[in-house]
């Protein structure tokens, strides 16, 4: 399977911002440090609204407020953290698709959007109930 993505991979790798990140002197360090922040920003995030279900941060906070003041932060910032990685990806397209660290950050990203799935089609159709 991986020899047929490696002619597509190879032309990721050609492309202005994968010869970019890979070949100047900053582009590396730069993208990858906002590919780490925006990381934490936005899973830091998740993590206090997921604190605040369970009742052991915020309880003096409504929950539908929490979710109101935090989830579009943790989303932009998910967005930023998807789109530098993106990036990262394009500049090193071939070592990673043979790396299995990046394959379970990937698998991992599969849960992450099962986990997602789940909570809005299961637990936020209860919201209302949250605050109570």
């Amino acid at each position: 399977m991986m020899q047929t993505l490696h002619p597509f991979l190879e032309r990721m790798e050609q492309t202005a911002i994968g010869v970019l990140i890979r070949e100047s002197s900053y582009g590396f360090p730069i993208v990858v440090a906002l590919h780490i922040l925006s990381l934490a920003f936005s899973l830091g995030l998740f993590v206090w609204f997921d604190l605040r279900l369970l009742g052991l941060v915020l309880t003096n906070t409504r929950v539908s407020v929490v979710y109101r003041r935090l989830m579009p932060w943790a989303t932009i910032g998910f967005l930023f953290a998807f789109v530098t990685g993106a990036m990262l990806f394009s500049a090193f397209a071939m070592k990673a698709a043979d790396n299995t660290w990046f394959r379970v950050k990937l698998v991992s990203f599969l849960v992450l959007a099962l986990n997602a799935l789940v909570y809005h089609r299961v637990t936020e159709r209860d919201r209302e109930w949250w605050d109570d």
